[in-house]
């Protein structure tokens, strides 16, 4: 992007270079499975990842619900505003309680 100021006499300008950047949307994948292995193998598609700006975390629980709380944690939080992103975020509270309730 370039400003230029002139008159008569005298003249200034500045230039500035905007990066442009790829756009990106944070993917969450959770896979659930029972295994007595010593090694399992899970494939991940990376077709569309963005490779300089990849991240893997890799998270591992003795059970199911060991994360229960981090998921929840992650529904409250989620980073749109409109209602039916909001009316997701209310849904597994309603499932947690029926599933305190009933054990």
């Amino acid at each position: 992007m370039k400003a230029v100021s002139k008159d008569t006499q005298d003249s200034d300008e500045i230039e500035k270079f905007l990066p442009i950047e790829e756009t990106s949307t944070k993917e969450t994948v959770a896979t659930v499975g029972k295994t007595d292995k010593v090694s399992y193998t899970e494939k991940i598609d990376l077709t569309n990842t963005i490779l300089s700006s990849a991240k893997l975390t890799i998270n591992f629980s003795p059970t199911i619900l060991s994360n229960i709380t981090s998921g929840i944690d992650f529904l409250a939080n989620f980073p749109y505003g409109c209602i039916e992103q909001k009316q997701s975020a209310i849904l597994p509270n309603v499932y947690i309680k029926k599933l305190y309730t009933s054990a």
